[in-house]
């Protein structure tokens, strides 16, 4: 979900548009009225600026940022700075703000976190503790086993369990 919200934000308003129209296709009751009140502030807002080609961008698209370096006591040093908005890319901006808003407490509202479910474990599977237990051995728990089962070692007929 964050990453999802997080290229919303960074979409420019060719996207918003497409973004828009989809929602509207959904006939959700709850954001239809605000969505398409968004869609005629963007689509008059794509209209006052006909006579570019480029989509609007957002503040928060790289487009607007731009690493600064500087050298200061024979050290190296990176900034990132952001650049003017025009006042179409910041009305745009905040166009995408309402946006933003209004889909994530749409999200919080209607998801459910699968974790807060009785018996999540069942049904739920955490890929990150497989990966744990391969990438971050445990050396005492291998030598304590070689030590007390040779035999998974070695493969020899002296050491086969009785």
């Amino acid at each position: 979900m964050r990453d999802l919200l997080l290229s919303v934000k960074k979409s420019s308003s060719d996207v918003l548009s497409a973004l828009l129209e989809d929602v509207v296709a959904l006939n959700d009751k709850k954001l239809s009225s605000a969505v398409k009140n968004l869609q005629a502030q963007l689509k008059k807002l794509l209209d006052s600026s006909q006579g570019t080609s480029t989509p609007l961008r957002s503040e928060h698209d790289l487009h607007h940022s731009t690493l600064r370096t500087t050298v200061v006591a024979q050290k190296v040093e990176l900034r990132k700075q952001k650049s003017n908005l025009s006042k179409k890319d910041s009305a745009y901006s905040e166009l995408l703000k309402q946006f933003y808003d209004l889909i994530e407490i749409y999200f919080s509202d209607t998801l459910i976190n699968p974790k807060d479910l009785f018996l999540h474990e069942v049904f739920l599977y955490d890929l990150k503790s497989p990966h744990r237990d391969v990438f971050m051995p445990k050396p005492r728990f291998a030598i304590e086993r070689a030590l007390s089962a040779p035999h998974d070692y070695l493969d020899c007929e002296c050491c086969v369990p009785a």
